[in-house]
């Protein structure tokens, strides 16, 4: 799906899922609003993609990543944050350990210079911000 020009359309029964559905409608790419806060997805082979709002429910972030296993490419996992409209300390915080177990550098490319200035304020080393339009 991330190399095709098509949308993949799911359907699932929130009961039969039952808590289970957070973790599984934070993985597509399309939603129907309110389905999720955020959205960890592929965009293209290289780069994860993060849309709509990471301050509530870091855990739910950091077991993403650990299931959508971005990749890294020389030593770099590159997250395009463009759809993304916030994103907070503890959100980053996860985004960081989880480079730190994969021993690898973030980019974050985003349009938000407060994301810029919150990775500077809290010194994450491994994470480093991309300014975009």
């Amino acid at each position: 799906m991330t190399t095709l020009p098509f949308a993949a359309l799911c359907a699932y029964d929130r009961r039969a899922l039952g808590a289970n559905v957070a973790e599984i409608v934070c993985m597509q790419p399309i939603t129907n609003e309110g389905a999720s806060p955020f959205g960890l997805y592929a965009r293209g082979e290289d780069v994860v993609g993060l849309r709509g709002h990471l301050d509530i429910g870091s855990d739910l972030f950091a077991d993403a990543l650990v299931r959508a296993d971005p990749p890294v490419i020389g030593g770099i996992i590159t997250v395009d944050a463009t759809e993304l409209a916030f994103i907070d300390h503890r959100a980053l915080l996860a985004l960081a350990a989880y480079a730190r177990r994969r021993r690898a550098g973030v980019v974050v490319r985003s349009p938000s210079p407060g994301t810029a200035r919150l990775v500077g304020l809290l010194d994450i080393d491994e994470l480093r911000v991309e300014l975009v339009a």
